[in-house]
């Protein structure tokens, strides 16, 4: 299913939609350019949940997210390598059913043997951003 959205501020009524759909134990996978919107997607998921504190985690790499749904937000963007991937050790999250997990940047995770939903972001000009949602039969 692709949805398209004029501007950032749009994926509010987007996120809405997709709150029965994720849950605890689920993981998503955010792929798609630089600034195409998957920080503000995790964002907007997370007001929903009346929780405001949401923050690229760029430099951290995982960052937690406590409310009445649990978030583990990872960014893989810095990743320069497999090597760095094994350090994160990202089987520990992975196998907790106790947050629902957003990944940015999946990409670099190569061969992914999880059930995961993904949505792939693309910039279309100006505000306006194409989300493509996959496999949401799979969380």
């Amino acid at each position: 299913m692709n949805i398209a959205v004029e501007s950032l501020a749009g994926l509010s009524t987007v996120t809405k939609s997709f709150v029965p759909l994720l849950s605890s134990g689920g993981i998503c996978l955010l792929k798609g350019p630089m600034a195409s919107g998957k920080t503000t997607f995790v964002s907007s998921f997370m007001a929903h949940f009346d929780f405001f504190g949401v923050s690229s985690p760029s430099f951290s790499l995982v960052q937690e997210y406590e409310s009445s749904i649990s978030v583990f937000h990872m960014d893989l963007y810095r990743l320069e390598s497999y090597d760095e991937l094994e350090l994160l050790d990202l089987e520990h999250y992975f196998k907790q059913k106790t947050h629902l997990i957003f990944i940015e940047w999946a990409e670099k995770l190569g061969d992914f043997h999880y059930p995961y939903c993904e949505i792939l972001f693309k910039k279309c000009g100006g505000e306006t951003r194409e989300l493509e949602f996959n496999d949401f039969r799979n969380v």
